[in-house]
């Protein structure tokens, strides 16, 4: 499961880079200054948190953490000693 929470998020991440071209090519048709800064900021930050994702979906595929269907035990014994005074860890 947390392989593929991994592969939609890099997915999203493509998609707002495709996003930024898009709007970094219509700003250079307009003239549109504020459309190319903001094109930039879509492609940019974008790549960061891909490249982000893609880093850590490689460290937790070489913990051995796809090869289980669920959360890794170690998460679920971190969440149950958190000191939660607004009761959220109670909840889950």
């Amino acid at each position: 499961m947390a392989q593929f929470l991994g592969d939609i998020a890099f997915l999203l991440e493509l998609a707002l880079v495709a996003a930024g071209l898009v709007l970094l090519h219509a700003a250079r048709e307009r003239s549109a200054s504020l459309l190319r800064a903001a094109g930039w900021i879509l492609v940019v930050g974008a790549t960061g948190t891909a490249l982000c994702t893609g880093y850590f979906w490689l460290r937790y595929h070489q913990a051995g953490d796809f090869d289980r269907g669920s959360a890794p035990a170690r998460v679920a014994e971190r969440v149950a000693h958190l000191d939660d005074s607004l009761g959220i860890v109670r909840l889950l």
